[in-house]
C-alpha cells in the first residue's frame, strides 16, 4: 500500500486534479502499489487554521504531491506542506504552483531569506518582501490561467 497526499486547494472539487490522480494511479499499477490519495485542503495546513488533523494526515502519507492552482488562497498551507516533506524527509513532487511554492519555502526555511515570496501574490512595490519567483516580462499580473509557455527565452 502507497498513501499519496494531495495537498491543494481544490479538493472538494472532484475532478481538478484528474490528470494528477490517472498519473498516480499509473505509477501505482507499475509499482504493483495499492494506491490511497489523501486530499488535504492547504488552508487547513496554514497556521491561523486552527487544524490539527490535517498535518497529522500529512504525517502518515508516504508521499506529497502539491499540485497547481492559482491565486494566494492556501498558499502558506502549501509551503507548510513541503517543508513538512523537507524536513520529515517523506518524498515530495511540486506541479506548477506546488513547484513554486517548493522554491519560497525552501528559500526561507534553507536559505535564510525570511521575506521570501512571489510576486504573483505581493504588492509590486511592497519593501516587506523579496521576490524569489517572478513574473516575465511578457506576464500579465491581473489575468489568471492560459500564462504558462514552452521554450526559451530570448
Amino acid at each position: 500500500d502507497c498513501t499519496i497526499a494531495m495537498v491543494g486547494k481544490y479538493c472538494d472539487q472532484g475532478d481538478a486534479y484528474l490528470s494528477v490522480v490517472k498519473a498516480l494511479t499509473h505509477a501505482a499499477i507499475a509499482t504493483r502499489q495499492r494506491l490511497h490519495i489523501e486530499f488535504l485542503d492547504s488552508s487547513n495546513l496554514e497556521p491561523d487554521s486552527g487544524d490539527t488533523t490535517t498535518k497529522e494526515k500529512l504525517l502518515k502519507c508516504d508521499g506529497i504531491v502539491v499540485p497547481g492552482g492559482f491565486g494566494s488562497r492556501g498558499f502558506e498551507g502549501k509551503i507548510e506542506a513541503i517543508r513538512t516533506a523537507r524536513v520529515e524527509k517523506i518524498p515530495f513532487v511540486g506541479i506548477c504552483l506546488g513547484m513554486q511554492a517548493a522554491v519560497v519555502e525552501f528559500a526561507r526555511n534553507v536559505a535564510g531569506i525570511t521575506n521570501a515570496h512571489s510576486a504573483e501574490f505581493v504588492d509590486p512595490d511592497s519593501p516587506d518582501h523579496e521576490d524569489i519567483v517572478i513574473f516575465m516580462p511578457e506576464g500579465d499580473r491581473f489575468r489568471m490561467g492560459g500564462t504558462m509557455r514552452l521554450g526559451a527565452r530570448e
